[in-house]
């Protein structure tokens, strides 16, 4: 019988290297088109942690540039963004139906006598 290989083309976490390389191949795809997408390098570089990203804009107009920033500069390393959540509704408009989490994020208002100390 002959054999066969095989090569693992993906990450499989658990593995004592699988942070540094989900974490290099993210930094890698940024370096390599940043200047293309200069926004979401910055992200990119500095908001992610394995295969999540928290980050945030100071207004709607660039939320939306970020989201579509980041789609497009991860295609371009073959990843896709999904479970996308946001505390306005008019970002997710321009989301496609599988990018979206299951519901809204909300972040709640509080002033400092709520603060539980």
């Amino acid at each position: 019988m002959p054999i066969t290989c095989y090569n693992l083309n993906t990450v499989t976490y658990g593995t004592a290297s699988a942070l540094f390389l989900a974490i290099h191949t993210l930094q890698q795809v940024a370096n390599d088109e940043s200047e293309n997408y200069p926004t979401a390098k910055a992200v990119l570089l500095n908001d992610f942690y394995m295969d999540g990203v928290l980050t945030g804009t100071n207004n709607i107009e660039q939320a939306i540039t970020l989201q579509k920033q980041l789609d497009d500069l991860l295609l371009k390393g073959c990843f896709k963004l999904r479970k996308w959540r946001t505390n306005n509704a008019t970002i997710l408009n321009y989301l496609t139906i599988d990018s979206k989490a299951d519901n809204m994020l909300v972040i709640e208002k509080c002033d400092a006598n709520d603060i539980i100390h």
